[in-house]
């Protein structure tokens, strides 16, 4: 519980507000991915984010008050290849296709495996490209990631080292790399990135 005096403390709560809607705008609009006409690849370039967790304040005035609640924080990574598929192109779908040169452009669209639960809904899905990696020489050994002459994203939302094959290896649970089914096996590709 946060105590606001006077009409500073009015201003620091209308900032923190603001600031938090503003922060919540940018996280999403909580559609469902489906198939749309709206282009979003121009728009996302070169964009970041990430959500740390939500929270709802509850301010009251006659107390001068503001109560802050957690409604969620992102506390658990899991892959959910092997709720996607099988089948290929059910639940997991390559909406756009498009090759240039070297260049490939793509959208993926996701739905969700276990129709009507909604009490299993994933917050921050997010895709992860793991490729041959050949750039080393971080402080941490263990790092490599693609390099120029590598497959890699040109507009990555981030770097992550979640379920690559080296570290994270096949078990057949959420917690291990799974193969997609529509792409090269590890087996053969041989993937080393990690990062």
């Amino acid at each position: 519980m946060l105590k606001i005096y006077g009409i500073r403390g009015s201003i620091i709560v209308f900032t923190v507000v603001l600031a938090m809607m503003i922060s919540a705008g940018c996280s999403g609009n909580g559609e469902p991915i489906g198939n749309n006409t709206v282009d979003y690849r121009a728009s996302m370039t070169g964009q970041q984010h990430g959500l740390w967790g939500m929270w709802q304040f509850v301010a009251d005035a006659g107390n001068q008050t503001l109560e802050c609640s957690e409604l969620r924080t992102g506390g658990m990574h899991v892959n959910v290849v092997p709720l996607l598929e099988p089948p290929p192109l059910l639940n997991l779908t390559l909406e756009y296709l498009e090759f240039n040169g070297s260049l490939i452009t793509c959208d993926i669209g996701l739905r969700h495996p276990f129709l009507g639960l909604t009490e299993f809904t994933g917050y921050d899905v997010c895709g992860i490209l793991i490729s041959s990696g050949s750039v080393t020489g971080f402080t941490d050994p263990d790092l490599r990631m693609a390099g120029e002459g590598d497959l890699r994203l040109l507009n990555p939302d981030g770097y992550m080292r979640w379920w690559n094959p080296a570290e994270f290896p096949s078990d057949g649970t959420i917690f291990g790399y799974t193969d997609g089914l529509l792409g090269a096996p590890d087996s053969y590709a041989h993937y080393r990135a990690t990062l």
